[in-house]
């Protein structure tokens, strides 16, 4: 049985690697038995699991929501918003997370701009991890606009 917190993260890690092939994430959480109870009477005329039937509520609730949804709208940036880091919920997406640190530091160490920005808001005071986060939340401004285009390009051509 592990007694150090490394060890018990490391058995954690072993176990989470095999959690799902296809980015699966595991929530926990507690529902009434009221909800518990009502989820497997909706499974049921399926022949579903509750966790099939879960999932199946979630995406079209969520597909309920964005289909009134503007792409151009600022409700649209406020739903999506939630998703990265950067909207008010702070958790969001690892891979997100991971992507636009990716850049961040990529362009300061490459890019001349960046580094000029870097300079002079570090002659503002800024610590560096706060320079990081100016410097995370100006690539998603630049990235946003590029990722509606698409997006409405895959609605055309549907």
């Amino acid at each position: 049985m592990p007694s150090t917190n490394a060890q018990r993260q490391a058995v954690y890690r072993a176990r989470r690697a095999e959690a799902g092939d296809n980015g699966d994430r595991r929530i926990n959480t507690w529902v009434t038995t009221a909800a518990a109870l009502a989820l497997g009477r909706l499974a049921q005329p399926y022949a579903v699991t509750q966790r099939e039937m879960l999932e199946r509520l979630i995406l079209s609730a969520e597909t309920a929501v964005t289909d009134g949804l503007d792409p151009d709208s600022e409700a649209w940036r406020e739903y999506f918003a939630t998703q990265s880091a950067l909207g008010p919920y702070r958790g969001g997406s690892r891979e997100a997370n991971n992507a636009l640190w990716t850049i961040a530091m990529v362009r300061m160490r490459s890019d001349a701009r960046t580094r000029a920005y870097v300079a002079r808001r570090s002659a503002e005071g800024l610590s560096p991890k706060e320079i990081q986060r100016c410097l995370k939340r100006y690539v998603v401004r630049e990235l946003y606009p590029l990722i509606l285009a698409d997006l409405r390009d895959a609605v055309t051509t549907c």
